[in-house]
């Protein structure tokens, strides 16, 4: 009964291992590469609404409100990984 209980116990520490790993790397690849798809987005927008009139673009479609809508899809995106 001893290895059993001590393998039931090496499988649950490798599953909490895994977890923690898990949220290691999620966190690590929000911080590396957040900024840099802000940024990659902020100047997409910035070619949109230079190269198109100002009357052909929602007013609702704001800079910011569609930075934060991308910015939403991309958590939602980098939590179906957890």
């Amino acid at each position: 009964m001893a290895n059993r209980d001590l393998l039931a116990d090496a499988i649950a520490d490798a599953k909490a291992v895994k977890e923690v790993a898990i949220a290691n790397a999620k966190a690590a690849l929000e911080e590396a590469f957040t900024p840099h798809l802000k940024d990659m987005l902020a100047q997409k927008i910035d070619q949109v609404l230079q190269s198109s009139p100002p009357q052909s673009i929602p007013e609702q479609f704001t800079k910011e409100f569609l930075a934060n809508a991308t910015l939403n899809v991309y958590e939602e995106a980098l939590s179906k990984f957890s």
